[in-house]
């Protein structure tokens, strides 16, 4: 099973294991009392449960062994992709040493048309060449024998697209 990575709600970073999307308490949530007939929307919550296991040992609450984590910023551990392995996750912003890939940046993301993760292209701040890879996207086999970095990822470095 493959772990992902979210921001913990306490503010504390990044935290890597396998989330859990549930809804908050009561479920189902009752109507609004302004207005009985309306149909509750549940609040969805994100819990991560920790990738090392010896966490759980002693806890008798499941809750005791988990991060509450913004939804929004769960991302999939992809693995490692490229010449030099570099270990990815969806949202990763990187970058190759391989032409003509060396003007772009790439963001990870999942495409449901081709059923996996491709790279959408974003030109380099201060490249003013010619827009070959704009609204791009391709699979991310073609950089199986490129040098990647990851120099970030789409939420805390959105400035880099």
């Amino acid at each position: 099973m493959e772990y992902s990575r979210a921001k913990a709600t306490d503010g504390s970073g990044w935290v890597y294991g396998y989330p859990v999307v549930v809804p908050t308490l009561p479920y189902p949530p009752e109507a609004p009392a302004d207005d009985p007939q309306a149909s509750p929307e549940p609040v969805m919550i994100g819990l991560m449960f920790p990738t090392d296991v010896s966490k759980y040992n002693g806890v008798s609450d499941w809750s005791e062994a988990t991060t509450s984590v913004d939804i929004n910023t769960i991302q999939r551990h992809i693995g490692v992709i490229g010449g030099n392995s570099a270990d990815v996750f969806e949202g990763d912003i990187i970058t190759a040493n391989r032409y003509p890939f060396e003007n772009w940046n790439a963001v990870l993301t999942w495409n449901n048309d081709f059923s996996t993760f491709v790279l959408r292209y974003y030109r380099k701040k201060g490249y003013a060449g010619r827009d070959i890879f704009a609204d791009m996207v391709e699979p991310i086999k073609y950089l199986i024998t490129a040098n990647v970095d990851v120099i970030g990822n789409i939420i805390d470095n959105g400035d880099l697209l």
